[in-house]
């Protein structure tokens, strides 16, 4: 969740409140919720005008959610998020569907989390459509449809959301759910990358070997490696020993062959074996 910067301590806000009658009028659930002034947010909350608004029954779910301001409570934590999602608030829609889809403060329902989650998405919540796209990738709640995953991934990665970029790159990659489209993979697979995804950086780095451009490939696979992809690491280990993009060097090969074979890549482990003993 995004922090916020306040003028006031979360310690302070409620002696701020009670010394200012004036800002006092101005403070509300909202404002003291995101000032981390948790106990005044809960008064505030449940004043009987503010349980109509969306906000603060979105704001009344966090908190019994969490047990900040109030005692931790998953039933009532769902019943504050179910109300604000029929008022047609996105990030209440998604947590209901994360409730749903997890079991915690509902019995577990997929078909009911994607409802939910399909809700927010058409609200342009990238996370629920994230989340939209996996569960029509995959079947789960919803028909498989590869199509739909498709459309829901582009949505959520045209808001920049980190791994639904990836999967649309993986998406054009294949063919699946839309026509193939190399140039459209690297283009998604580097937006990713570049935001540090090491699953992308990989892709990426094997997209470079496809095209003979060997230093780029490098490049990203010791990025990937870097961040414990094994099979980044194979593949750098490979491209040290062999001179591959970077200058042959086998003691960074050994280095990071051993690195993927401690992750149990059964390739690492063959290709140490054949390298020449000194």
């Amino acid at each position: 969740m995004r922090q916020f910067t306040v003028t006031i301590s979360a310690a302070l806000a409620a002696v701020y409140l009670h010394t200012s009658p004036v800002n006092a009028q101005t403070l509300t659930c909202e404002k003291a919720y995101e000032s981390k002034a948790y106990d005044e947010a809960f008064k505030l909350c449940v004043r009987s005008e503010e349980q109509k608004k969306p906000e603060s029954q979105f704001i009344m779910g966090l908190m019994y959610n969490s047990g900040k301001g109030t005692s931790p409570d998953k039933s009532k934590a769902a019943q504050w998020f179910a109300k604000a999602a029929e008022q047609n608030h996105a990030k209440a829609q998604y947590n209901l569907g994360l409730m749903y889809f997890t079991g915690d403060g509902f019995p577990k329902d997929f078909s009911i989390a994607a409802k939910w989650f399909q809700k927010a998405a058409d609200n342009g919540y990238a996370s629920a459509q994230y989340n939209c796209g996996i569960m029509f990738d995959k079947g789960v709640g919803v028909p498989e449809n590869s199509e739909k995953a498709f459309q829901y991934f582009k949505k959520a990665a045209e808001q920049n959301h980190l791994k639904a970029q990836y999967n649309l790159g993986n998406m054009y990659a294949n063919g699946q759910g839309t026509a193939m489209n190399k140039e459209q993979a690297a283009l998604w697979y580097s937006k990713a990358a570049e935001q540090g995804l090491p699953q992308a950086q990989y892709s990426l780095g094997n997209m470079y070997i496809a095209s003979k451009d060997n230093a780029k490939a490098s490049y990203w696979f010791e990025k990937a490696a870097e961040q414990g992809n094994a099979q980044a690491q194979y593949k750098l280990g490979i491209a040290h020993y062999l001179g591959l993009g970077i200058p042959k060097d086998k003691s960074k090969a050994i280095f990071w062959l051993e690195k993927a074979e401690e992750q149990g890549l059964p390739e690492a482990k063959r290709m140490l074996e054949k390298m020449p003993k000194e």
